[in-house]
């Protein structure tokens, strides 16, 4: 059985965009905290059960937000593993108010996402990997 990536990328930009506006927000990432569970429910608009992914101790769950939000008001998440040549994305998902053009959504947090994925991967160090494999 094989697995994919089943995602569409709204839009490539070095920030988020406000979906109303076109203004552009730097964003950061952080680990996701046992009290952000709270709010990433089924029932406040959340696809996947993140509490589940979150006890996964193999899992590194990132909250993403705008940079400076004193909220930290999460406009999407991602859980990764660290595998011994590469990083895995077993979930990502956009946050359910930017799942629609509305004027408060923001559009980029799946790119985002992705590039947090690519970060992590350049920090553990597996793009010199790739570079072994290619040679």
């Amino acid at each position: 059985m094989s697995k994919h990536l089943d995602i569409i990328i709204d839009k490539l930009t070095n920030s988020i965009e406000h979906y109303g506006t076109g203004i552009q927000h730097d964003t950061e990432a952080l680990l996701l905290s046992k009290s952000d569970l709270k709010l990433v429910l089924k029932k406040h608009g959340w696809l996947f059960k993140w509490n589940a992914e979150y006890a996964l101790k193999n899992r590194e769950v990132y909250k993403l937000f705008i940079a400076n939000d004193t909220d930290q008001k999460i406009q999407g998440l991602i859980s990764l593993e660290i595998m011994p040549d590469h990083v895995y994305i077993h979930l990502i998902e956009n946050a359910p108010q930017n799942r629609s053009k509305e004027s408060d959504s923001y559009i980029g947090v799946g790119g985002n996402l992705v590039a947090l994925a690519c970060k992590r991967s350049m920090e553990e160090n597996f793009e010199h990997l790739a570079t072994l494999r290619n040679a």
